[in-house]
């Protein structure tokens, strides 16, 4: 995920179990993510998970009304830092594992490249898709569940499960990405879920391009049990969150121009478990919602940033 207002680059569309092609595209701004980040550092369980990473999962629950435009994606990620002191393969990498999908059904793999491995930060998104045998209904919870194996830098599997779906892609054969150099002093996890406004690849602008998230989760898998039928993960959960007891407006990332100056941030300056906004022009925010899958509150992310029609999104939210 690119943080600190930096822009998606070019991007290649690749191919993932059906074939899909299109001409390098330039993300402009509408293609920018707005998206909500999570740390998870200092405890004695993560800390022994950064100093030997393996399996990790991040699960939220994701709705959209029946005005949602086709061409706004939304999806999970999930990041390791390697930090600045001690790092495993090279100084301040970041290893994303962001998976999306479309209401049509369309699934989004950002895979790493060849070159990532070889600690040169990626200049492009290498898109690879895949296609569910059905749209997906509005009105409806459905749980998006996505596996990394931050061992192998690999993408592990993603699953979507809600009425009349419950489908699991192996995605272990893409490389995770490397997209920022980020110089943060120590070694975390960030954890996330955002929306992208794909105006260019088609759709209708003018319709709603707000998602809604509820009953997140993050953290851990054991080691496969070799003799099920079928590899399976046990999980640790470390957080959990229903979005019922925390501020309705994200907090800022505190980090000045000064300690990209400096080149290095201090991860001291962030609260452990606490929501940022992952750019301050994101459009995130908690709202009381009468389709809340728990609870009265949801956390509605809005794929249009706060760019040129900003006051006219912040006109209708507070009337």
């Amino acid at each position: 995920m690119y943080y600190f207002c930096k822009k998606l680059n070019d991007c290649s569309l690749g191919i993932i179990l059906i074939i899909f092609s299109c001409a390098s595209c330039t993300f402009a701004t509408e293609h920018r993510i707005s998206a909500m980040v999570i740390f998870e550092k200092e405890s004695k369980l993560t800390q022994e998970f950064l100093d030997n990473p393996n399996y990790s999962f991040v699960e939220t629950y994701v709705y959209f009304k029946d005005t949602l435009s086709e061409s706004t994606i939304f999806g999970i990620d999930q990041e390791f830092f390697e930090g600045l002191d001690n790092p495993i393969h090279f100084k301040g990498a970041d290893w994303m594992g962001l998976v999306g999908l479309q209401r049509s059904g369309r699934i989004w793999i950002a895979a790493g490249h060849p070159a990532g491995f070889d600690g040169t930060p990626s200049k492009e998104r290498n898109w690879k898709f895949a296609q569910l045998p059905q749209a997906l209904k509005p009105n409806t919870w459905y749980r998006l569940h996505s596996v990394v194996d931050y061992n192998n830098r690999k993408f592990v599997n993603f699953t979507i499960e809600g009425p009349g779906i419950h489908e699991t892609l192996d995605l272990s054969a893409y490389i995770l990405d490397y997209p920022n150099y980020l110089p943060f002093d120590k070694r975390a996890l960030t954890y996330l879920t955002w929306t992208m406004d794909g105006r260019s690849i088609g759709g209708q602008p003018k319709k709603d391009s707000a998602v809604y998230f509820d009953d997140l989760r993050y953290g851990f898998c054991k080691e496969i049990s070799s003799d099920a039928p079928e590899p399976h993960y046990p999980e640790i959960t470390l957080y959990k969150d229903d979005f019922e007891n925390i501020s309705k407006e994200f907090a800022k990332q505190p980090i000045e121009m000064s300690d990209w100056v400096n080149g290095r941030l201090s991860l001291a300056k962030y609260q452990r478990r606490k929501w940022y906004l992952e750019r301050d022009v994101a459009r995130v925010r908690i709202i009381q919602a009468d389709f809340a899958r728990s609870g009265i509150h949801v956390v509605e992310s809005d794929a249009t940033l706060k760019n040129w029609n900003y006051k006219k999104w912040l006109n209708h939210v507070t009337r």
